[in-house]
């Protein structure tokens, strides 16, 4: 009994998970199917193949090459053209992004500057004034002195 379960365990599972027979009849029928319709039709399409390559290599090619040379070489002097241009334009940009920096720290002096004269010219306008009162008060000073010397003669 025993035996009986393991047998058609082992069955099912080659039915189930063993695939070679099945991939092995699906080889032979591809096999089979190229070998009989497509043997002399491939064969025949190698051939030209071969000949078309070697017509490539012989004729085209050679003339293709001296084309090639000719062309990169005006290609490869064109590209270097066109890179001095991008560097060129490169540096102007880099120049350009340089000076943003170079103006804004212009204006930032330009404006320290002009808060530095107001100051200066508020300190001058004070000095001044307290000069005048100075002025004034040795003025007066002399005057008083002036006055009581008039009144002493």
């Amino acid at each position: 009994m025993v035996e009986n379960v393991i047998k058609d365990l082992g069955e099912i599972h080659a039915r189930l998970l063993d695939h070679k027979p099945v991939i092995q009849g699906e080889i032979r029928f591809f096999i089979k199917e190229f070998e009989g319709k497509r043997n002399d039709r491939e064969q025949k399409r190698l051939e030209r193949i071969a000949t078309q390559m070697k017509d490539l290599n012989e004729k085209i090619f050679p003339g293709c090459s001296s084309l090639m040379d000719k062309h990169c070489q005006e290609a490869l002097e064109q590209l270097e053209v066109t890179n001095m241009m991008c560097r060129r334009l490169q540096k102007q940009e880099e120049d350009r992004l340089e000076s943003k920096p170079l103006e804004k720290e212009r204006a930032k002096r330009e404006e320290d500057w002009k808060v530095f004269l107001e100051r200066l010219n508020e300190q001058r306008d004070a000095l001044d004034s307290e000069h005048q009162r100075k002025i004034d008060e040795i003025e007066a000073h002399y005057n008083k002195l002036k006055q009581t010397l008039n009144t002493q003669s």
